[in-house]
């Protein structure tokens, strides 16, 4: 610590003491690196301050809080937070769709904080494309939405959901099993539940097979239409939506062992 404080002409460090360091410094023919200097500087300045980097999470819907609405959102970016706080990072929600807000003047605001990394959620239904320059940036996606932009991609693995959602199903002693999806959730999905859940039909007998409700959109009529004609043991289903419709249908609640939901 002496020699370092020396070399820095430190008031704390005799004037004598200096000298000597230093010279001894010299004819040892030693060089700081500047790269080492950089991070005691910015080291220090972070103790002063207690600043974390940051990193961005990129809200792009319409609404500031319309991604909250997705539990499967919502418990990505606790998560996330969650992981970057014991990083030593810090996430950072950054709304697009502020009123006055550019593509442009987002880029600015993030380099101006030095924020070079940006997490992406999935993005609103029906929507595929961004206008917006990522290639400034690190870019980490959780949808197969955004992986469609050629971006990295952290996702759930839904193929293992279905299969291990059968698999509980059939232990529970459920035999005609019933799956509902609409074509938007099939594609945010990249098709892995459809396709697994065909395969699982394609490998059982017909009795049991139970036709798949799936459409554009479907409403409570049609799914309660559907569930008195198909009357499946149990449902799988990614909408949240679906549970409630089933109970206001006059469906048994799940604690009764009577239907359950994958969600």
């Amino acid at each position: 610590m002496t020699v370092s404080l020396a070399m820095r002409n430190h008031p704390s460090i005799p004037e004598s003491t200096r000298k000597k360091v230093q010279a001894t410094a010299d004819r040892l023919g030693y060089r700081p690196d500047p790269k080492l200097v950089a991070m005691m500087q910015y080291l220090n300045r972070r103790k002063q301050l207690r600043e974390y980097p940051v990193l961005c999470f990129l809200n792009i819907w319409q609404e500031r809080s319309g991604w909250r609405k997705s539990p499967y959102i919502l418990r990505m970016f606790e998560s996330a937070v969650a992981r970057a706080n014991a990083l030593g990072t810090e996430l950072q929600e950054f709304w697009l769709r502020e009123k006055g807000m550019t593509a442009r003047r987002m880029v600015d605001i993030l380099k101006a904080r030095g924020i070079n990394g940006i997490l992406l959620p999935p993005l609103p239904p029906f929507e595929q494309k961004l206008d917006f320059p990522f290639d400034k940036f690190c870019v980490v996606t959780t949808s197969y939405t955004a992986e469609e932009m050629g971006y990295h991609l952290i996702t759930t693995n839904r193929h293992q959901i279905i299969r291990l959602a059968l698999s509980k199903v059939k232990k529970m002693g459920y035999r005609r099993v019933g799956l509902v999806i609409d074509r938007e959730l099939d594609r945010r999905s990249n098709h892995d539940v459809l396709a697994h859940f065909m395969f699982y039909q394609s490998q059982i007998e017909p009795v049991d097979r139970v036709a798949i409700l799936y459409g554009e959109k479907f409403d409570a009529e049609q799914l309660a239409s559907w569930y008195t004609k198909e009357q499946p043991d149990v449902v799988l289903s990614m909408n949240n939506t679906v549970y409630d419709w089933l109970l206001n249908a006059g469906v048994k609640n799940p604690s009764a062992n009577r239907i359950c939901f994958a969600v």
